[in-house]
């Protein structure tokens, strides 16, 4: 992709484009929370949430009914996870949204290590907006791998794979919008879903940052970060009112 960014899903939805389709965020869950939540993943059947501006992470139980859900375990990692969480072969890692550092985590006792400062990194043709001054990570993802790297930067807002290992830019392209804030893997679908806060709604594209044509309004305004579990159930935060929610796609 060049030149300017496209910011999909502010098209409009015309008969015989290809684009544009119309789905619904169904809210199936609100869960109220002791303190400010920054991020949150779902993985293996527990849901991480990252808050308190301290540096902790809070392990939840999602099995049984909803109104079961409770709190299994607490850790203090030193390092704040507003950025986003996601799973990593065994480990948790995690960003900070404004310094754009990962951090891994060892999700039984805590142990934390530095393993990239994204800021270091070089190239990559629409991936500026990493490096920038007002970049901030707003959501991330481990797939096969690499890691995907949501970059809120106003008109340079980008997504970024980055070989940790390597420390470098595999590929790079724009955000839909110019202010993404979550950012998940649909497996079964086989696609990337973004929140673009400008909209308010969840947009989806390929693995070359192509637009596949959804724009999906979110149910509630301020929603950030974004996690999908098997179920293929939509999870987000938001900080204001110290919630999180669960949501499906339907249409």
């Amino acid at each position: 992709m060049s030149g300017a960014p496209p910011f999909a899903i502010a098209r409009t939805n015309q008969a015989g484009s290809g684009k544009g389709a119309f789905m619904a965020l169904v809210l199936e869950q609100s869960i109220d929370v002791p303190s400010r939540p920054d991020a949150v993943v779902v993985a293996d059947g527990a849901l991480w949430v990252a808050g308190e501006g301290a540096g902790r992470l809070r392990r939840f139980s999602t099995k049984g009914k909803p109104e079961a859900i409770r709190e299994e375990q607490t850790l203090s990692i030193g390092v704040l996870a507003d950025g986003g969480i996601t799973r990593m072969d065994g480990k948790l890692l995690v960003a900070t949204a404004r310094t754009r550092i990962l951090t891994s985590v060892d999700p039984e006792t805590g142990g934390h290590a530095i393993v990239l400062d994204c800021k270091t990194l070089v190239g990559g043709k629409n991936a500026g907006g990493l490096r920038a001054s007002n970049g901030t990570i707003a959501g991330i993802v481990w797939r096969e791998g690499t890691v995907w790297v949501a970059v809120a930067a106003g008109y340079a807002s980008c997504i970024v794979q980055i070989d940790i290992a390597a420390g470098k830019i595999i590929s790079d392209f724009w955000a839909p919008g110019p202010n993404p804030r979550g950012l998940a893997f649909d497996a079964k679908r086989d696609r990337f879903w973004v929140i673009e806060g400008r909209k308010e709604a969840l947009a989806d594209l390929d693995r070359r940052g192509e637009w596949l044509g959804t724009s999906a309004p979110l149910p509630l305004p301020g929603m950030r970060r974004l996690s999908i579990d098997s179920e293929n159930s939509f999870w987000a935060v938001d900080a204001k009112l110290a919630r999180i929610y669960r949501m499906r796609m339907e249409g």
